[in-house]
């Protein structure tokens, strides 16, 4: 429903950049995940390294494949998509880095006309 709003608003060849986390990502081999087979949530536990404390996350993972089809079925094209590794941060307040690079994908796509 997200990314068919973007699709409304963008003007005629108006383009879009989403990065996601990939099915590869090291977060996808934790023993705790657990991934719902109607909604493709997933969620998993790990210890927050800002608390200490164990905490419970919910999440999308896309392959290649899965988010092209998301944002093909909004209305866009695909221009580009590439995955690679990337050292992201564990907080919202990015203050602290993941122990190791995880694996995410980039799409860059244009507003198709309808």
């Amino acid at each position: 429903k997200t990314l068919g709003e973007l699709y409304r608003v963008a003007r005629p060849s108006g383009r879009l950049f989403v990065v996601v986390r990939s099915t590869e990502s090291h977060d996808m081999r934790r023993p705790s995940v657990v991934t719902d087979p109607e909604t493709m949530l997933t969620a998993y536990t790990f210890t927050d390294p800002t608390s200490g404390q164990p905490r419970t996350v919910r999440r999308y993972f896309h392959s290649k494949d899965s988010i092209r089809g998301y944002v093909q079925d909004a209305g866009f094209t695909t221009d580009y998509i590439e995955d690679y590794q990337e050292h992201i941060y564990v907080d919202f307040m990015r203050k602290h880095l993941a122990s190791e690079p995880d694996e995410v994908i980039e799409l860059l796509a244009t507003k198709s006309i309808r």
